[in-house]
């Protein structure tokens, strides 16, 4: 062992010193040589075997604690962890006065060595630290603490101008790890804060304060309800305006909720204002707000993003409001499409959907968005009873498919996907990928960074799931007794222009149009599987994946 110890491999050595401070009345002989070599890493193998081998560890940590190793001064911290020694906390202010105030070990490490002792050990640093204690290494001390004692200061740097809006919401985390009436007290201080200079950052303050004080507290002072009324109206369109709504229930904010929850796009905030106001029960409102006709495509995204959002907050009072939305004969497709999506997000939706097709009570042109759905839940119990009425599609080799969120997680061959693309799947005869191919449906030189694998195995085998936006298919009967099938491309009093599936246009005149029908599926084939295999069918969606930026064509050389 001996041999080992004094070779140049630094592993070998460490794990002689072990087994050579464990051997009985040598302990203290191989710490003390271990603590003065010149490898740093042997000087904390040595400071953890005297741990190891209940040693007295403050001769050997006043040796170390300044060490010029950041790592054994952080693992001389650790070492007085639970360490009654009354000089353990002079030790730990030394070490506590070299953080650089960024290492977040050093941090953490200072933190567990005065674990159990914080006051002991702050007292001593806040003592040598005097009226210069707000400086960053200081904050981070305080803010680790979490003590009754670390309150009054957290209040000084919340109140303090310098410090950044950015950095707030840790500071007021840290409060909320404290117990006592000492915070109780500091965060109704708080709440009457009046910082003129910075409107931004005195709205935030007042509205994190009140949001942690008792709800009555506050509704039976009148300083405190003026504050939050100043607040809320403060803070219209963020997260801290949707908790104090919430919270308080200012009910003559509950429109702007439904509101928030339709204009902040797929988003946190979206989903948060909608659980509010479902929480608050304001089923009426929203279903008031889905009613409303959407006249610009603007409304209409809106009206879809608060239908996602409906989905996705995981409240079941939203199961009742998208339950009607789907089977109201009047709604648009568009909105019942999305719902279905939505409500297929969570158990209890998911069987109120599937209530509805085995009863035969449902929309048939519902009935791929369904199956797409199905396909991609991972809920066991609503797997199996939906593999009974909507069976995965069978493939070029009439094998079924597996469900789509199994596909997405196979590999496939990128090359072979775009060989596939091009000639079997016929994908090219109707999209354009970097200038190449027919532009029917949408161009898809981009998907790859648009939309998911599991999406993009949706779009190819339930195409009507969910049709793009000014891809929707038309039928145009003409006086002459042709029909004629394909994209709007433009429609005026005088006249009306169609695309049709081989990416001709063509226009005719208003008086020459009998009927104009628009379809409720897709252009695209739904079958398009059955003329690939599983594997050629995943080669083509790994090669999508790759379609992330548009690339110029290269010409040919002369």
């Amino acid at each position: 062992l001996e041999e080992l110890y004094q070779s140049d491999n630094q592993r070998n050595r460490a794990r002689a010193l072990w087994l050579l401070a464990g051997i009985k009345g040598k302990t203290g002989e191989y710490v003390s040589r271990a603590i003065q070599d010149k490898n740093s890493d042997i000087r904390i193998t040595g400071l953890r075997a005297a741990r190891r081998y209940n040693q007295d560890v403050i001769p050997y940590v006043s040796q170390l604690v300044k060490d010029p190793s950041p790592q054994v001064r952080r693992e001389c911290a650790i070492a007085l962890h639970h360490n009654t020694s009354p000089e353990a906390p002079a030790l730990w202010v030394t070490l506590a006065d070299q953080y650089d105030g960024k290492d977040r070990w050093y941090l953490e490490a200072l933190g567990i060595g005065m674990d159990e002792q914080e006051q002991k050990f702050l007292t001593a640093w806040l003592k040598q630290a005097g009226d210069h204690w707000n400086t960053p290494v200081g904050r981070d001390l305080i803010w680790r603490s979490k003590i009754p004692m670390a309150v009054p200061y957290l209040v000084k740097i919340i109140e303090d101008p310098q410090t950044e809006l950015d950095s707030l919401p840790r500071y007021f985390r840290a409060l909320d790890f404290i117990p006592g009436k000492e915070k109780n007290s500091a965060v109704a201080e708080l709440a009457l804060l009046k910082e003129p200079a910075n409107k931004k950052r005195e709205t935030y303050i007042i509205a994190e304060a009140i949001s942690r004080m008792p709800a009555n507290t506050v509704m039976q002072d009148s300083k405190y309800k003026q504050a939050l009324a100043q607040v809320i109206d403060s803070s219209r369109g963020t997260p801290e305006f949707i908790k104090l709504v919430q919270k308080f229930k200012a009910s003559e904010y509950y429109p702007e909720l439904v509101a928030i929850a339709s204009q902040a796009g797929k988003s946190q905030t979206s989903v948060d204002a909608i659980r509010a106001a479902l929480s608050l029960k304001q089923n009426a409102l929203i279903r008031k707000s889905l009613e409303n006709k959407a006249d610009t495509e603007k409304e209409q995204n809106q009206k879809l993003d608060l239908i996602w959002a409906l989905g996705s907050a995981g409240h079941n009072g939203a199961n009742g409001i998208l339950l009607k939305l789907i089977t109201d004969q009047d709604e648009p497709l568009v909105d019942r499409r999305e719902a279905v999506r939505a409500l297929a997000k969570s158990r209890s939706g998911a069987h109120a959907l599937l209530d509805l097709a085995e009863k035969k009570d449902f929309d048939p042109q519902l009935s791929q968005t369904v199956a797409a759905a199905m396909s991609s839940t991972i809920m066991k119990d609503v797997k199996e009873r939906a593999a009974r009425l909507y069976p995965a599609p069978p493939t070029k080799d009439n094998k079924p498919l597996p469900p789509i969120n199994v596909l997405a997680s196979m590999k496939g061959d990128t090359l072979d996907g775009r060989v596939m693309f091009n000639t079997k799947g016929t994908c090219a005869k109707c999209h354009v990928v970097n200038g190449m191919g027919k532009e029917v449906g949408p161009n898809l030189s981009e998907i790859g960074k648009k939309l998911s694998r599991e999406a993009l195995f949706e779009s190819i085998l339930f195409p009507s799931a969910g049709i793009s936006h000014n891809f929707e298919s038309y039928t145009v009967i003409l006086a002459s007794g042709n029909v004629v099938n394909g994209l709007l491309v433009n429609k005026t009093d005088d006249a009306i222009t169609i695309k049709d599936a081989e990416a001709i246009s063509r226009t005719f005149k208003m008086e020459d149009v009998d009927e104009i029908i628009q379809q409720k599926i897709s252009l695209m084939p739904a079958d398009l599987q059955k003329v690939l295999t599983q594997e050629e069918l995943v080669n083509i969606v790994e090669y999508m994946t790759t379609l992330k930026q548009a690339e110029p064509i290269k010409k040919a050389s002369r």
